[in-house]
């Protein structure tokens, strides 16, 4: 009688544990294959919205004054355009193991081919880091501008080389993943994966598991992509404060109107600094901490992390358009003409040279 009673306590708790694992189970492929995607693709929508409304504001709306500002706005958006797709093309949630990371990915990708989701994934670090390089090579054209402000204009070859010193990281990092990529590599990964998670997630419901093992190479891409998250804000502030101070000390050759427009100006390049600095950095440090020491209190924090690190695409448009005065005007005009809605507009002051230099009153 004593042995059945045990045994039936037995088999209720070994039910109780399944009935848990299996509930645990249902909700994190329920977030990943359901609630997640709910997110992506509304963040695609408004993104895509955000971005081509730049895109097209930049070609049709920027002064030919400014044609090379235009370039350093167009290759910003191209970027974050670039990024918005392929982070819910991918849709990525990391898996720490002892000896790799694994990567688990829930979208699109999974449907179209195997290696579909890796490649796209490191596609995304490239372009984030291009990306975020983008803004601090933006601030260095401005700041070189206005040191030469009485002077000659750059040379197209000084703009261009500005401009692809934002690509600079991407082309070593994308050098590094070309020369030591190894299919056998992402077998082990997805062997080591399984093993650690096989209670945690129904892999039958994502794409292959891939990743990287830990060695030399992958430890070196790690660090070389985490300059992309500490580096650029560092970089910004310090060209923004150059150039506020370069224009304190040109005071005499703007007009009150055009020294409060590059004051909104500066605003704006600060805001565009701030939003990935505190959007990303906070995030990416817990991770770090969070990896080194594996906390699992938080099992949905690493997908959140790449939904932090693309974030900023959908705020940045929307700060250009705001801020940079052609842009909103036209921008609010389209909206006023689709709504049926009129109001007088002030045309745009023409451009005007003051003192022999071009003034900024349109931004």
């Amino acid at each position: 009688m004593s042995d059945n009673i045990s045994l039936t306590v037995i088999q209720t708790n070994v039910s109780s544990s399944w009935n848990v694992y299996d509930k645990f189970l249902f909700f994190q492929t329920l977030n990943d294959i359901i609630i997640f995607p709910i997110y992506f693709y509304l963040y695609l929508c408004i993104t895509l919205f955000s971005q081509i409304s730049v895109l097209l504001l930049v070609i049709f709306k920027t002064p030919v004054l400014f044609k090379d500002f235009r370039i350093f706005l167009i290759n910003s958006s191209s970027l974050q355009i670039a990024m918005c797709l392929v982070v819910v093309f991918t849709q990525v949630r990391i898996l720490p193991n002892p000896n790799s990371t694994g990567y688990l990915f829930s979208g699109p990708c999974r449907f179209v081919h195997k290696n579909a989701c890796f490649f796209g994934l490191d596609f995304f670090q490239l372009v984030f880091d291009a990306s975020s390089f983008a803004i601090p090579a933006t601030l260095y054209y401005k700041y070189s501008k206005v040191t030469n402000i009485n002077g000659k204009d750059l040379s197209r070859n000084r703009v261009r080389l500005i401009l692809v010193s934002s690509y600079f990281l991407s082309i070593i990092v994308g050098v590094i993943y070309v020369i030591t990529y190894s299919p056998d590599e992402s077998v082990e990964v997805s062997n080591e994966t399984r093993k650690q998670f096989y209670r945690e997630y129904d892999f039958s419901r994502y794409a292959e598991v891939t990743g990287y093992q830990t060695h030399f190479w992958s430890s070196l891409t790690n660090n070389l992509n985490m300059l992309s998250i500490y580096i650029p804000p560092v970089m910004s502030i310090v060209f923004i404060r150059f150039i506020q101070i370069k224009l304190n000390g040109l005071k005499h050759l703007f007009t009150d109107k055009t020294a409060a427009q590059a004051k909104k100006f500066d605003l704006a390049l600060t805001i565009q600094t701030l939003v990935p600095a505190v959007c990303v950095i906070p995030v990416y440090t817990s991770h770090l901490v969070i990896e080194r020491y594996q906390f699992w209190f938080m099992p949905d924090f690493e997908k959140i992390l790449y939904i932090m690190l693309s974030l900023p695409t959908a705020i940045d448009a929307f700060i250009v358009i705001i801020t940079i005065t052609p842009y909103r005007n036209a921008f609010l005009l389209f909206f006023a003409g689709i709504f049926c809605y009129s109001k007088p507009t002030t045309p745009l002051p023409p451009s005007r040279r003051i003192n022999n230099s071009v003034a900024t009153s349109l931004f």
